[in-house]
């Protein structure tokens, strides 16, 4: 609250004198909308911290499914038909 009103205090001032009472009172209005703003994103941030991870939320997903592990050896298959052949040493 003490920094709300510094802030306020600071952005009243113009010219070194204060502004009329109309302005005051829409600037108060809108520094009362920012905190309340501030407020909610700081909830939302909060909330990120306990959403598990999307990798997290599927472990497990293909768990003794037989074609998964088809595709990750036909996947490792394909993989390994990429390398290089190992040329056999000795030979010029």
């Amino acid at each position: 609250m003490e920094v709300s009103i510094t802030i306020m205090s600071a952005l009243l001032r113009k010219n070194e004198g204060y502004l009329m009472a109309p302005s005051r009172s829409k600037l108060e209005q809108r520094v009362t909308d920012l905190e309340a703003e501030v407020s909610n994103l700081k909830r939302k941030v909060a909330a990120l911290d306990t959403v598990q991870p999307w990798w997290e939320q599927i472990i497990g997903t293909f768990e003794d499914d037989p074609i998964y592990d088809e595709a990750m050896k036909l996947g490792r298959q394909y993989r390994e038909s990429l390398r290089p052949k190992a040329s056999p040493r000795g030979k010029k």
